[in-house]
């Protein structure tokens, strides 16, 4: 087998070994972490759009505000009202 046909074209095989997926954690005091995350593309205080390794992140509520922020993770306070996921295809320029 080689390495091409172990690994397939997506990566989708080292993103797992290698925990590169987005992971969500949040508790009911309105702490957010994401981690895997690669731009933040919006910020305001009722609304945060970040692009992870596989997909945006879409954040609405009241009182959102970046607290940290490091090489790969976000930490996020406030009110969250509603989070969507949406999967991100390869980059291709623009805002992906």
């Amino acid at each position: 087998m080689s390495i091409s046909d172990k690994f397939g074209a997506s990566g989708e095989f080292l993103r797992k070994a290698f925990y590169m997926q987005t992971r969500i954690s949040m508790d009911s005091s309105g702490f957010m972490q994401i981690d895997s995350c690669r731009r933040i593309m919006e910020c305001s205080d009722i609304y945060i759009k970040i692009r992870t390794v596989d997909r945006f992140v879409e954040i609405w509520g009241s009182g959102l505000e970046l607290c940290c922020t490091s090489a790969d993770s976000i930490i996020i306070e406030g009110k969250v009202s509603s989070i969507e996921l949406t999967p991100a295809g390869r980059y291709r320029g623009g805002n992906a």
